[in-house]
């Protein structure tokens, strides 16, 4: 195989797998929760709102509890 699918692999779980992970735990929300405010606000406010998407859900989320 070439070494571009390894790559592609590498990045995939990176991005679907670690770093929603590593992201919960420091704004302590579930890794799923995380990966769908990332995915609802991409999809609204494009790339703003991808940036934007854990602060405020973080800030929602957590105040309301």
């Amino acid at each position: 195989m070439p070494w571009e699918f390894y790559i592609l692999i590498i990045q995939n779980l990176e991005s679907y797998w670690l770093s929603p992970i590593v992201i919960a735990k420091k704004v302590s929300l579930l890794p799923a929760v995380t990966l769908t405010s990332q995915i609802l606000f991409t999809t609204f406010f494009g790339i703003l709102g991808l940036i934007l998407a854990l602060p405020n859900f973080s800030f929602t989320f957590n105040s309301s509890s």
